[in-house]
């Protein structure tokens, strides 16, 4: 039994019970129609910058792109962990991902505290979910579960107990390329099911509110696409990543531990795999866009659309190749930042460049559906925001790694103009973004920028201790290693080691001679 099946941690040792019953918004009762529903769309490894209304002179989104005329755009929304596991732990809950020991996509969070779903629920909401959720199966999360998937449940990523010293990913490089694939999408199934809803199951709730959860997959790698979204993106058109300096990329220490964790090193990719990846890259985008169009087009037909907040999202982004760098597990905007579209009541069309995270949307959903937040919530209602109540001066992010490939804790703040990272045992970053958007000038330890990083680096150790997390996660990886080894013999545990690792690394490892 692991430490995750020891034990949950109740919500009132917590001092976060949830509430019996509403609180009063508009007149009240849980079926009021004063309540509005919430829908809500989250996708996987949706880069921030990827979509025609966020400037982006490639990519055609033009359902996202009337979403975002709709409602207030979040320019600068952060995962809290751009990895799958711990940025949905800290988006469902509003703590950060070490609060609730989802470190690495091999700990998948597990209800021990109440989830913004578990609120709405008490308070007489309907709460479903269709697709990715991520969490570990079989707990209540607070939602009607239909189609839904929690792949690292029982296929955990075993190689974030290999991080330091790193042992590579075998799979990794190969997935750098574009696979034309007419077959039906996983995402078919957990759009249909949302359909469904909107469509048969709508009409009877007559005035109960609901909160429907859409979870796609897509654009998330291996990025196959049908032809027709491949062909709207001519590799002609598309421009390669920014590479200063040019092969090896001038990396930092713990980046270049991530690359070759991937085995990204081992040599450049040729320039057809980057750009074909990319145009494989923007379809997935396209084809999900249409998904999006087939649900507001749902929504609005339901005529539940007036008083219904849309939340669209993603849990973290994708490098395409910037820095030299692929997918997800690190800092930079292009993985750390996030698309973050709310329309609906309380969110008027219009834009925020104020820095905010995931943590925020528990206590932005609490307070639309007119409930308190919980006892210790990390993030702040994002509604002050959007009405232009709130200057957003005073607003930063927070992420943090200890996932696959990281050789150490990584911890990041962004205030202002400003990103400052840490990294535990290492030297710290500091950017500015405005001046650097591509992050490549670090002016951490100059002179010139002493009080910034100063007051960033007190921040940062105002709200967590790094050393501490780090070190929490790297103890729960060897405690979870352990379990392992004591199980090899089991030929589903063996083939997940075979398969990220290599045949010789898991027979050395069976065999004890590691």
């Amino acid at each position: 039994m692991d430490r995750r099946e020891f034990f949950r941690v109740s919500a009132a040792a917590a001092g976060i019970v949830p509430l019996a019953g509403p609180v009063a918004c508009g007149r009240g009762p849980a079926g009021s129609s004063s309540r509005p529903n919430i829908l809500f769309i989250c996708t996987d490894q949706f880069n921030g910058s990827c979509a025609h209304y966020a400037g982006h002179p490639l990519v055609y989104t033009p359902n996202l792109d009337r979403l975002a005329r709709r409602g207030t755009v979040f320019t600068n929304c952060y995962s809290n962990s751009p990895v799958c596991v711990p940025a949905r732990a800290a988006l469902f809950t509003g703590f950060y991902p070490h609060e609730v020991e989802a470190y690495d996509n091999a700990a998948p969070f597990d209800g021990r505290f109440p989830t913004w779903a578990n609120r709405l629920t008490a308070s007489g909401y309907l709460c479903r979910a269709t697709g990715k959720l991520d969490f570990r199966a079989g707990r209540d999360y607070g939602m009607q579960e239909f189609e839904t998937e929690h792949g690292h449940g029982p296929s955990p990523d075993i190689t974030a107990y290999f991080r330091n010293p790193i042992v590579p990913r075998i799979d990794s490089r190969e997935q750098i390329e574009a696979f034309i694939d007419e077959r039906p999408s996983p995402d078919e199934k957990y759009v249909a099911e949302a359909l469904r809803f909107l469509d048969r199951d709508l009409p009877g709730l007559g005035r109960k509110p609901w909160m429907q959860y859409a979870g796609l997959v897509s654009p998330h790698p291996p990025w196959r696409v049908p032809e027709r979204f491949y062909r709207m993106y001519p590799p002609d058109n598309i421009l390669l990543p920014e590479l200063p300096g040019g092969w090896p990329p001038q990396l930092h220490p713990e980046l270049a531990g991530l690359n070759h964790y991937n085995m990204f090193d081992l040599a450049p990719f040729p320039e057809g795999n980057i750009l074909r990846a990319r145009a494989a890259y923007y379809g997935s985008i396209t084809m999900l866009d249409e998904w999006v169009g087939q649900i507001m087009q749902a929504l609005e037909n339901s005529g539940a659309l007036k008083n219904t907040l849309v939340v669209f999202t993603s849990d973290h982004g994708e490098m395409l190749g910037e820095h030299g760098m692929w997918f997800k597990s690190c800092f930079y905007d292009n993985a750390a930042r996030v698309p973050l579209i709310i329309a609906g009541p309380g969110f008027p069309s219009g834009r925020v460049d104020s820095p905010v995270s995931h943590v925020d949307l528990a206590a932005t959903l609490l307070e639309i559906a007119g409930l308190p937040p919980f006892e210790g919530l990390r993030g702040r209602s994002l509604q002050p925001l959007a009405a232009g109540a709130e200057s957003g001066a005073e607003r930063w992010a927070y992420g943090e790694l200890n996932n696959e490939g990281n050789l150490t804790g990584v911890f990041w703040v962004r205030k202002a103009e400003w990103k400052y990272v840490h990294f535990v045992g290492m030297e710290p970053l500091l950017f500015n973004l405005p001046e650097d958007p591509g992050e490549f000038e670090n002016l951490a330890g100059q002179e010139k920028y002493r009080e910034e990083e100063k007051s960033l680096k007190e921040l940062l150790f105002d709200t967590v201790d790094p050393e501490k997390i780090s070190a929490a996660a790297f103890a729960d990886q060897r405690r979870m290693l352990e379990l392992d080894l004591a199980r090899l013999d089991d030929p589903q545990v063996y083939r997940g080691y075979e398969r990220r690792l290599g045949q010789e690394f898991a027979e050395k490892l069976k065999a004890g001679r590691l």
